[in-house]
């Protein structure tokens, strides 16, 4: 288990970094503006992370794709934007500083993520 959180780690820092790298480069490029930079970079960092938590952190060995865990992984980060959006735009209004209302979800996402995604989407890897 140990081993697998450090995985769980790593993973979501490569995913992190294709999402800000991304972005960055459409943006400051001035290939697309920042809602759109921002929503191409989130959706391919939410497909590296796909992938990387059900063959390496999980070891969802399944040949075929699960139309339900696609569905489900989909459903997660669909939900973890819209929530953590609107709860970092609260805190803020509450006069927590920016960053750290982002930093405070970011952590909760990724604590919540790994229980879910241990225990419901890739239940049957390792």
């Amino acid at each position: 288990m140990k081993n697998q959180i450090v995985k769980y780690i790593i993973g979501g820092g490569i995913s992190f970094l294709v999402e800000f790298i991304l972005f960055n480069t459409l943006f400051y490029m001035s290939i697309a503006g920042a809602g759109v930079a921002s929503g191409v970079s989130f959706c391919s960092g939410l497909a590296v992370s796909l992938l990387i938590n059900k063959f390496w952190v999980f070891e969802d060995k399944q040949s075929k794709w699960s139309f339900r865990q696609i569905a489900m992984f989909l459903g997660l980060g669909i939900f973890n934007l819209v929530f953590t959006s609107y709860v970092v735009k609260m805190m803020v209004a509450l006069g927590v500083l920016g960053f750290l209302a982002k930093m405070i979800m970011m952590m909760s996402v990724a604590v919540w993520n790994y229980v879910i995604m241990k225990s419901v989407i890739f239940k049957n890897g390792i």
